[in-house]
């Protein structure tokens, strides 16, 4: 059963699906989160680095399930689908994402490995972002993951 989101992003994301199933040659990535080691000190797996390198607390306002992947396996997923999609009748709509899923907190703990800098304002789970990575991971694309990415991204960090 599809349900039909009533917020204006989801609803989007529902149009642009839709527009989709129009067209051949179109298809769709539901990109949740990329991150990447240029990305922006803001945002979310950059400021757990800043917070580990600077033993600086880090802040998680809503522990949350959320999805992220890191750049090189959205590059090989990308270049697998350039290579093989019209060989392979792979789906037209699928969920970047790993199939494991991790609570923000987790995934903090993975970088900063010091529970004493991290601080969860709210930790009751609500709003969760992320989705079903299993269409993606039966593809069979030799993917890193997020906690090797992790590793990478840790391996790259200036």
């Amino acid at each position: 059963m599809i349900t039909i989101p009533n917020d204006y992003y989801g609803f989007s994301k529902y149009l642009i699906y839709n527009r989709t199933l129009e067209y051949k040659n179109i298809i769709n990535f539901r990109i949740f989160n990329i991150f990447h080691v240029n990305e922006e000190n803001d945002r979310f797996i950059k400021s757990c680095f800043l917070s580990k390198r600077n033993q600086t607390k880090l802040q998680i306002f809503q522990d949350k399930y959320f999805d992220f992947i890191y750049e090189d396996d959205f590059i090989k997923i990308i270049k697998y689908y350039i290579n093989y999609f019209d060989n392979l009748n792979l789906p037209k709509t699928i969920n970047l994402s790993y199939v494991n899923k991790y609570k923000l907190s987790t995934i903090a703990n993975m970088i900063i490995n010091n529970d004493e800098l991290i601080e969860i304002i709210d930790d009751e789970c609500k709003f969760n972002y992320c989705g079903n990575g299993k269409l993606l991971n039966d593809i069979g694309i030799q993917l890193d993951g997020l906690e090797e990415s992790l590793k990478k991204y840790n391996n790259n960090f200036v």
